[in-house]
């Protein structure tokens, strides 16, 4: 008869792909800002490399480090800002080099229609609007309260999210009158929201960087390497990013 555990060790096998493991060639954790180019970016390095198993998890890039410092399996972390990478790195989680790979700014975003009648950065002190903002420890957060305090202002938040995505979701929704945004949320979202600039384009969003973790594992330290390269640079260049 068989036993539970082969029972259990065949239907994971079966949802691998016949491939007989469930672990991939290795895991990517990424800053919620990269959800939508990231998939590119790992399929691209897969037909040049060939069979190449890749997972992906996105979430903000505090949470991240803070899971990897506290054990999380992964071989290769994308941070949105270079505090949340100096952390992993402080704390002994990380091994490899980190490489800035990208740039960003921020935009504002509002529902189609622009209900709340935002022109600037400055309406978003207005109490009586529902605005959105990442929490001050998210990139995007310490970014928008950089670029507030550029204008002599304070936002008037009615949520501080723990992501960008979050952030957007909410102006998608119409949950909120507006929100901010990385350029790149906006682009990914053109058709449901609508995007203002900030004044003088915002402050240049802070690097994006990435590390192995594993700093001798050569298929980690390969796709860290190669985000840099020109087909690599095509792919961030075409979702609104900035060379780094």
């Amino acid at each position: 008869m068989t036993t539970r555990p082969g029972i259990v060790g065949l239907l994971l096998a079966l949802l691998a792909g016949g491939c007989g493991t469930t672990d991939p060639d290795f895991s990517l954790l990424a800053a919620s800002s990269l959800t939508e180019v990231a998939p590119q970016l790992t399929d691209a390095y897969h037909r040049e490399q060939g069979e190449l198993d890749i997972v992906h998890d996105f979430a903000g890039s505090h949470s991240l480090a803070t899971q990897i410092i506290e054990g999380r399996r992964a071989d290769v972390l994308l941070t949105a800002d270079e505090a949340s990478m100096a952390r992993a790195v402080d704390a002994g989680a990380i091994t490899g080099d980190p490489v800035v790979f990208a740039r960003n700014r921020l935009v504002i975003v509002v529902p189609p229609g622009n209900p709340g009648g935002v022109t600037t950065l400055s309406d978003l002190a207005d109490p009586d609007l529902l605005v959105a903002i990442c929490a001050p420890d998210v990139p995007c957060g310490d970014l928008t309260a950089r670029a507030a305090a550029d204008q002599g202002m304070v936002i008037s938040a009615d949520t501080l999210d723990p992501s960008v995505r979050s952030v957007l979701t909410r102006v998608q929704s119409e949950s909120v009158d507006a929100g901010v945004v990385y350029v790149t949320d906006a682009r990914a979202a053109a058709g449901s929201v609508e995007t203002l600039a900030l004044p003088g384009g915002g402050p240049t969003g802070a690097p994006y960087l990435a590390a192995a973790v594993d700093g001798s594992d050569p298929d980690a330290t390969g796709f860290v390497d190669w985000l840099t390269t020109e087909p690599a640079q095509a792919i961030l260049g075409a979702a609104g990013f900035e060379q780094p």
